[in-house]
């Protein structure tokens, strides 16, 4: 059996596999002093969020990494997809942490908040990943017979709840020991990754 480590290993090796070559890295001056461990991290993190978008929307993975939002001023928001045939705009944060420490509580806070942002259509704070994709998420708000227009989910209501269903159906399998945080509407498939 596979130690953690190598588990890790196989893990960051898909996602570098699958998404670095559309998942660049960012420079800016808020990453000026970044080290390249930080970068790396940085590059997971939104190779994960696309990866998660193929999971529930069924995105190729050039799609997927065009959906990434991720950045200065993403208020939280990593990715984001409308999902025309169900009707979802669906929304990603995630965090690629190789000790499995959970999310802090700001992180959390800011994506709650980026929702609460998006919800009342103020685009103001948002990064121009946003600002290119106004009318997709406009669409998705206004489409009828759905609250706000689309179905979120809030994950502050339910992530501890749905994070450790997950775990336990996964217990045994590749990446429960690597990924302890996510937040995502909808249910991911990660074990299907490494196939």
């Amino acid at each position: 059996m596979p130690t953690r480590e190598e588990k890790v290993a196989q893990l960051e090796a898909a996602l570098r596999k699958r998404f670095f070559p559309n998942v660049p890295r960012i420079e800016g001056a808020n990453r000026a002093g970044w080290l390249d461990e930080q970068h790396d991290l940085d590059r997971l993190s939104r190779a994960l969020a696309a990866y998660a978008l193929v999971g529930e929307a069924g995105l190729d993975d050039t799609t997927a990494a065009g959906s990434i939002t991720d950045g200065e001023n993403d208020c939280g928001i990593d990715a984001l997809h409308f999902d025309r045939t169900n009707n979802r705009l669906l929304i990603v944060q995630a965090k690629y942490k190789r000790d499995g420490a959970a999310p802090s509580q700001a992180e959390g806070l800011k994506t709650k908040q980026g929702i609460e942002r998006l919800r009342n259509r103020d685009f103001a704070a948002f990064n121009p990943h946003f600002h290119v994709r106004r009318d997709e998420i406009e669409e998705a708000l206004d489409i009828s017979g759905h609250d706000s227009g689309c179905r979120f989910e809030d994950f502050t209501q339910n992530a501890r709840f749905r994070q450790a269903q997950y775990f336990k159906s996964i217990r045994n399998r590749l990446l429960v020991s690597m990924i302890r945080h996510f937040v995502f509407c909808g249910t991911l498939h990660f074990p299907a990754m490494l196939s």
